[in-house]
């Protein structure tokens, strides 16, 4: 139902040095395009910062309160408080260690005393997970979310279409709440589609620097790329990758996720552009895992030492366009995968829905 307004204030961004002098509010409205409201949810942690350590941390409230976070140390704890009253909250923290705890204080039930528990890890061993697509099963995509959640992988990347209707605020409120499972304790890393990039609600929910970043880990970089923008050679995303690329050199794994493959049995428009575009990057700058969206299902190509799979919920797979000499696995249904990352390998699990594994691969230095 167009017409259904929704203004809110934006907060302050406060560094946990306890400085709150970061950006003044603004106010600003959104139209709505399906009748819906948002619940209180959260909190969130997405990690996008290039080079220095940081988290940043968002929840939202319905009644407008003042957001106050604590991050507890050894020592002391930091005690952070926003200036202003408001729905939508926003900080930014340094990690303590290699885990930093922190809790929510609030007048909401749903997010008062929340404890999360983020690892920012200093080396090897650790998991991550990788899921896709919206809720279209309510069964077999809170099962996916607790799965995942049961794993405690470091962050979790999400290959895109997080909600069927990015505008519809009652679908962003049950996407959030499926995934508090794993949200206590990963950092979350989603490729943002067209829809949700041009979409100010979601912006604000995200609050990246831009609609595609990398993220460090401990001998890892996940670069999450945007295929809705401009990625021909020569564009800004095209040069910032190939920049950073260069930047990885050869110490470090090198992970790629984008909405969409240049491997896939589902006919794609852009399959053909990003072989054109992308696939020379992977190829020249040895990245070692592509993962993507875009339908549901999974499958997994290797194509000159590189590995490409897909994993998404979402649309069932109609027509299969063609097979190709790549395709090492391709399975029909919800699934996630947790990757294990060691010094000279990355062994990944695939799990369908039941949490039954139904494919398994490893990726040697």
């Amino acid at each position: 139902m167009m017409g259904l307004i929704l203004a809110f204030v934006l907060l302050f961004l406060v560094d946990c040095s306890g400085n709150k002098e970061v950006k003044p509010e603004a106010l600003k409205a959104l139209e709505v395009e399906d009748e819906g409201f948002l619940s209180t949810f959260g909190p969130i942690v997405i990690k996008d910062d290039e080079d220095v350590l940081s988290f940043k941390v968002f929840y939202y409230t319905q009644q407008p309160e003042k957001g106050k976070l604590i991050i507890f140390r050894p020592a002391d704890n930091i005690v952070l408080d926003e200036k202003s009253n408001s729905s939508f909250h926003k900080f930014i923290i340094r990690p303590v260690n290699e885990l930093t705890v922190f809790q929510i204080l609030s007048f909401e039930e749903v997010v008062n005393k929340k404890i999360v528990k983020i690892t920012l890890p200093h080396s090897t061993p650790y998991k991550f997970a990788v899921f896709g697509g919206f809720m279209e099963n309510e069964e077999k995509f809170k099962s996916v979310c607790s799965n995942i959640g049961n794993n405690l992988p470091v962050f979790v990347i999400h290959t895109g279409n997080m909600v069927k209707k990015p505008r519809n605020l009652t679908m962003w409120t049950e996407f959030f709440k499926v995934c508090e499972d794993f949200f206590v304790n990963s950092v979350f890393l989603p490729v943002l589609t067209e829809n949700e990039i041009t979409n100010d609600l979601v912006r604000e929910f995200f609050n990246f620097e831009k609609e595609y970043y990398m993220s460090k880990y401990s001998g890892l970089r996940v670069f999450v790329l945007n295929t809705d923008l401009d990625f021909k050679k020569g564009s800004k995303q095209y040069r910032w990758f190939e920049e950073n690329l260069k930047k990885a050199g050869t110490m470090d794994w090198k992970v790629v996720v984008l909405l969409e493959s240049p491997f896939s049995s589902v006919n794609n428009e852009k399959i053909k552009l990003i072989n054109t575009e992308l696939l020379p990057l992977f190829e020249s700058y040895k990245v070692n895992l592509v993962l993507n969206g875009g339908r549901k299902g999974y499958e997994r190509y290797v194509k000159n030492n590189v590995t490409y799979v897909r994993t998404s919920c979402g649309e069932l797979i109609r027509e299969i366009a063609k097979d190709n000499s790549f395709l090492l696995k391709r399975e029909n249904d919800e699934n996630f995968i947790i990757i294990e990352v060691l010094k000279k390998r990355l062994l990944g699990k695939v799990y369908n829905w039941k949490n039954e594994m139904i494919d398994e691969f490893q990726i040697i230095e």
